[in-house]
């Protein structure tokens, strides 16, 4: 039962931080350039992590074995970051965020083929339907323009246009 009442307050933590992260995105593509500002974040995360890393025994240890493991994430995570920040500049940051979510579909096979995960097309039936409603997001405004046009009579067109 504990469970059942922490897993969903930690979604919805998840869920809250994601949303600030992308206010925090768009704020960061107006104060700078998108190379500066990913890399300023992914270094703000590391300041902000590093007492954790800190009071944890035996730590320091297993990051200087994994050093070289971890500037490699650490420079993907940076040109990741310039990467969606200059999309964000270029474009919405909910069509941003739409596109993105196909990462879940690599990640889904990935997770099959790096560390032999099981239920493969229960994942892809879900991360289909996931990735379909992304996309849905970012073509809303010209299919839904282009279903009012087909659902309009002519005689209501007409009238908006100032005829009869």
């Amino acid at each position: 039962l504990e469970d059942l009442v922490r897993q969903p307050v930690i979604w919805l933590g998840a869920a809250v931080f994601f949303s600030l992260n992308s206010c925090f995105d768009r704020l960061a593509v107006k104060e700078g350039t998108p190379v500066f500002s990913g890399f300023a974040m992914t270094l703000a995360s590391a300041v902000l992590l590093l007492p954790m890393v800190a009071l944890r025994p035996g730590s320091w240890a297993a990051l200087a074995a994994q050093s070289r493991g971890l500037l490699l994430r650490g420079l993907l995570e940076v040109a990741f970051m310039s990467c969606k920040l200059y999309a964000i500049r270029e474009m919405q940051a909910p069509y941003v965020v739409s596109i993105m979510r196909l990462n879940l579909l690599l990640s889904i096979l990935g997770g099959h083929v790096l560390f032999r995960e099981k239920h493969l097309a229960k994942r892809l039936v879900a991360g289909t339907l996931i990735v379909a409603g992304a996309f849905l997001v970012v073509w809303e405004q010209p299919v839904w323009a282009w279903v009012q046009a087909l659902w309009a009579p002519t005689e209501w067109i007409s009238w908006r246009a100032g005829g009869v």
